[in-house]
């Protein structure tokens, strides 16, 4: 049974770094998105509708958000299971 719980744990290991992997590269994605984003809102804010920088700003906001609840969520599980396997 200790070799079956610890052939479990590398694989959750190697999943949990290949998720941290993703999330890296989704925040690098996403960094670049928001400077491009802000970019194009400080040429075109003059002939953009009223409004318009604001939803943007905000769907950035919400976009990271949603990025970090879910990089908790999945760092939240991985340990619960990592401690169900330890038993």
């Amino acid at each position: 049974m200790q070799q079956i719980n610890r052939a479990t744990m590398q694989m959750l290991d190697f999943q949990k770094g290949v998720l941290n992997s993703l999330f890296d590269a989704t925040y690098k994605i996403q960094l670049q998105t928001e400077a491009m984003t802000n970019d194009v809102i400080e040429r075109y804010a003059s002939f953009a509708p009223a409004g318009t920088t604001a939803a943007l700003k905000g769907y950035m906001e919400m976009c990271k958000l949603g990025r970090e609840n879910v990089k908790q969520l999945m760092d939240l599980n991985f340990n619960n299971l990592r401690s169900y396997f330890e038993n």
